[in-house]
């Protein structure tokens, strides 16, 4: 071993949180290749620095149950909370305040997830910005309704496109520190939500650039990486290009399938959320293309571009529907939900259900994992439903992978 490498290895061990610490993730990697040794203390640090229980504690007494309720729901936490915890820092505002969380939704799911912020996390419930709160297809919206009874509208700045409302909660810490959390409803799915706001572009308004600023972001354009992001246009949740870091699943329980004779779950369906990224129309802005993919036979909303799979999908789904139609009606009790065989709808297998169990053909769990590791999805810009029709599917969207 070199004196450098020694001389690393040294400081590594007497003081690793304070060393690595200062580093950027691009140091933390570079030094980590030096030697087995720096290696595993690398390792080691990552494991602390990255406690996703110690950062959503500042917020949640109990981290472990607010993150089942992310697995059982699908919710997103997004916004410069999430990039706190990447960047291992705590921004704070003029007044020393630190910043809140935003927790994305999806339809159906804000009625235990308020339940949950009020009656296990101890939040007060102080508004909500809701515009929509009309009849739509929300399976909780009476429940969005209630909850918001009588309480003022608080201000929102998220698109109206993509989010059905924004609630607002709050709680004294124990350091006397006011804790809010904001939950967006989304309209269609969390990650819709996201991409339409939060995690594109930020507000290029003098307020945000101000605020980034001192968050010790700069605004000028970097065109070598600005040009990065056009080499690979087809970008999905947890692709090659993402930062993804493992956590620590103990004490934190999965999801439930929706009924005794759906095939399970066996991913986040966040995973299943990708997008088309293209040049703006200024030389130095970029777009986003897609859509969600909505059907009665699926739980969550989905998004794709590849129109073969978009077509399976909806043949597969309306396939089903006349096949179970009176079946359901006989039967009665929770519909099936075909989410957890998607990917093997994309391959073309062939599945049957029956009885209290399921089956895909030839296959069994493991070969289902094995698609879900090596499958890629994509996204398209609109929104295809039971009633569109094939050729709208065939003409807009197109097969080629560059196609725009």
């Amino acid at each position: 071993m070199s004196f450098p490498s020694r001389y690393m290895v040294y400081v590594l061990r007497n003081a690793p949180d304070e060393f690595l610490g200062a580093c950027s993730p691009i140091d933390v990697v570079s030094i980590s290749k030096t030697c087995h040794i720096a290696h595993l203390i690398v390792k080691a640090w990552f494991v602390r620095a990255y406690n996703i229980n110690t950062h959503l504690r500042n917020f949640y007494c109990e981290p472990q149950k607010f993150r089942s309720l992310q697995a059982r729901t699908g919710a997103l936490i997004s916004g410069s909370n999430a990039l706190q915890f990447f960047d291992r820092t705590v921004y704070t505002n003029i007044r020393g305040e630190g910043t809140d969380m935003d927790v994305f939704a999806n339809p159906g799911h804000s009625h235990e997830i308020c339940h949950h912020l009020i009656d296990v996390q101890g939040y007060t419930f102080r508004g909500g910005d809701g515009p929509r709160l009309g009849p739509t297809s929300h399976a909780d919206d009476q429940d969005t309704r209630f909850i918001m009874a009588g309480r003022e509208p608080i201000p929102s700045q998220y698109s109206k496109k993509s989010v059905h409302a924004v609630l607002l909660f709050e709680k004294t810490a124990g350091d006397g520190a006011i804790r809010k959390v904001q939950v967006i409803i989304a309209m269609h799915s969390a990650c819709h939500a996201v991409l339409n706001f939060h995690s594109s572009f930020p507000d290029t308004s003098l307020a945000a650039m101000a605020k980034y600023k001192a968050r010790g972001f700069s605004p000028d354009i970097d065109y070598d990486m600005f040009s990065r992001l056009l080499e690979d246009r087809n970008r999905s949740v947890g692709d090659n290009k993402c930062w993804v870091i493992k956590l620590d699943m103990v004490d934190v329980h999965g999801r439930r399938t929706t009924s005794t004779e759906s095939p399970p779950l066996l991913w986040d369906p966040v995973y299943m959320n990708s997008w088309l990224v293209l040049p703006g129309l200024a030389p130095t802005t970029l777009l986003l293309r897609y859509c969600v993919m909505r059907f009665p036979e699926l739980q969550y909303q989905y998004t794709m571009v590849d129109a073969p799979r978009v077509i399976a999908v909806h043949r597969f789904c309306a396939h089903v529907r006349n096949r179970t139609a009176i079946e359901n009606d006989e039967m009665g009790g929770d519909p099936l939900r075909w989410d957890g065989a998607l990917p093997l709808i994309f391959t073309g297998s062939p599945i049957v259900a029956y009885g209290e169990s399921w089956t895909h053909g030839q296959h069994n769990n493991s070969a289902l994992y094995e698609v879900v590791r090596d499958f890629r999805w994509y996204t398209i810009p609109i929104v295809v439903s039971a009633t569109t029709p094939l050729n709208i599917i065939r003409n807009y969207i197109g097969n080629a992978e560059g196609d725009t």
